[in-house]
């Protein structure tokens, strides 16, 4: 049984390792050593989960098994997606587990969490950037009902990926 939690600012590092190591799992293959650097230090550093974790916006949960962190998710509200108009959505912007927890449910159990969230919170989307060749991902996220509406480039260190846009409306 996994247990998730409001992440606190004294899970700033606890957080920015977990992030670093989950973003690792998925993208280090696809990625040079440099530019994953770049970007792990920009979005993992302890400064910048401290940062994240203030805004009012922004609120990270964390998922257990046991004692053990082995993932997360970030959610912020209120942020327009550029992809279709209307004010009344939420944004998942993070969502991941350790490699050793794939295909134990363990996002399974986030995603319902996020949209848990966003129905007590009374938005109408829930939306999120993929990049397009994380097939993994993909099939995750169209098995709970998202649709593509949209695309964008996204940026680790130097090489720039096509994300798609993806929604679910609540």
């Amino acid at each position: 049984m996994y247990l998730i939690r409001k992440a606190t600012l004294n899970d700033a590092v606890l957080l920015g390792n977990l992030g670093a190591q989950t973003f690792t799992d998925a993208y280090a293959a696809n990625n040079t050593k440099e530019d994953l650097e770049v970007y792990l230090n920009k979005s993992f550093s302890a400064a910048q989960m401290e940062s994240e974790l203030k805004n009012p916006h922004t609120t990270y949960y964390l998922c257990f098994d046991g004692d053990l962190a082995m993932g997360y998710l970030k959610l912020n509200l209120h942020e327009a997606c550029e992809a279709f108009e209307g004010d009344n959505a939420i944004e998942l912007q993070r969502i991941y587990v350790t490699k050793e927890y794939y295909r134990k449910k363990a996002g399974n159990v986030l995603m319902q969490f996020a949209l848990e969230q966003s129905i007590q919170n009374a938005f109408e989307y829930l939306w999120l950037g993929v990049w397009k060749e994380n097939y993994r991902a993909l099939a995750f996220y169209q098995a709970w009902g998202f649709e593509t509406i949209g695309e964008r480039s996204f940026k680790v260190g130097s090489k720039i990926y096509e994300d798609f846009y993806l929604r679910k409306k609540i």
